[in-house]
């Protein structure tokens, strides 16, 4: 677990002496600058894969670079571990990204024409096969990101995930745009999956790999505050992209309109106001969960999305008026000084 402390305070205090001072600070460099290059090599990566995919290469050639990239970099890990140990893990990275990029164009190759999000799931009568895409591409990236101990590709491997259940970003001019089709299976597929990774991280795995459970129980926390938060805004009609008829492709189709509707009439529909007081529970017991735990990120998460959903909620439901922006605004400073509090009871040295 890694903890914020201020060196110089401690010293002052006497709580540690200008010796280990020297030492923390030595190791606190040598651990930045890791991540500095740990950094740039993320971007160069990204950089390196958006290249490839701007020259329009087919999804067959994607994926077969990715997968020769991949071994190369194993391969060198482990013949040249010393001298090449970096340049290898940056080539498990791009092949892992390129592979998994291969099989979501695959998918994205037969999406509707005209769609501004980017790799979703069509939903049409084989949309089997394009789950399968990129459940696999998920469970490569997982595989990988725990083999080679890449926190980054744990991480890219739950946002494949949530496009198997086809949910997905976009953009439009200065916009962005995230969709979630199926709020209620992304809020229990995630949430099974993030409290079985944290169980696994505090009960099973040792480190290096509980460091990676736990990031991905972190990523899995944040799609199922975004199932909530969709969900809270329309109501969600559960398995509704899968069995209702085919209304999602270009042109919409009168008859499949009608159909849609006749669908929903009798299909089991829950309500945006079941998600907001559902979500408001699950944010209080995973805030409090986490405070006892000392899982600083799930509690940070859990105040960022409480006031995310206190002020969606607010404005959706109340309007906009100058007395309720401020009012607003003085909730959240007092909100804010909350979570500071906490933040410095946390930093505190334990009672004599």
């Amino acid at each position: 677990m890694k903890l914020l402390v201020d060196i110089t305070k401690l010293e002052t205090d006497g709580t540690i002496t200008p010796q280990q001072a020297a030492q923390i600070r030595r190791a606190a460099a040598a651990d930045t600058g890791t991540l500095a290059i740990n950094v740039i090599a993320a971007i160069g990566a990204f950089a390196i894969v958006a290249g490839l995919l701007a020259m329009r290469p087919t999804s067959v050639q994607v994926a077969v670079i990715g997968l020769g990239l991949t071994f190369a970099g194993v391969l060198i890990r482990k013949l040249r571990a010393t001298q090449l140990a970096f340049l290898g893990s940056s080539l498990i990275v791009i092949g892992a990204v390129l592979l998994a990029a291969g099989l979501v164009l695959k998918c994205s190759d037969v999406a509707p024409r005209g769609s501004s999000f980017l790799f979703t799931c069509p939903t049409t009568p084989k949309w089997y096969g394009h789950m399968v895409l990129f459940l696999v591409a998920s469970a490569w990236l997982l595989g990988v990101g725990t083999l080679a101990q890449n926190g980054l590709l744990v991480v890219l491997s739950a946002f494949a995930l949530a496009g198997a259940l086809g949910s997905s970003t976009g953009y439009w001019h200065a916009s962005y745009g995230l969709l979630v089709r199926e709020s209620a299976v992304t809020i229990v597929v995630f949430g099974l999956l993030g409290a079985l990774a944290s169980y696994l991280s505090i009960r099973v795995l040792k480190e290096p790999y509980a460091r990676l459970a736990r990031l991905f129980a972190l990523i899995a926390l944040l799609w199922v505050n975004f199932g909530f938060w969709v969900g809270s805004l329309w109501g969600d009609y559960p398995l509704e992209a899968w069995i209702a008829p085919e209304t999602m492709s270009q042109p919409y189709g009168t008859e499949a309109w009608e159909m849609l509707r006749a669908w929903k009439a009798k299909a089991f529909f829950i309500s945006r106001d079941v998600f907001s007081v559902v979500w408001a529970l699950a944010l209080a017991a995973v805030g409090a969960w986490g405070a006892m735990q000392g899982r600083r990120g799930a509690v940070n998460m859990a105040a960022t999305f409480a006031g995310i959903h206190f002020y969606t909620q607010w404005f959706e439901r109340l309007r906009a008026t100058p007395e309720m922006v401020i009012a607003a605004g003085i909730i959240a400073v007092a909100f804010a000084f909350g979570l500071w509090r906490y933040n410095q009871r946390q930093n505190a040295p334990p009672a004599p």
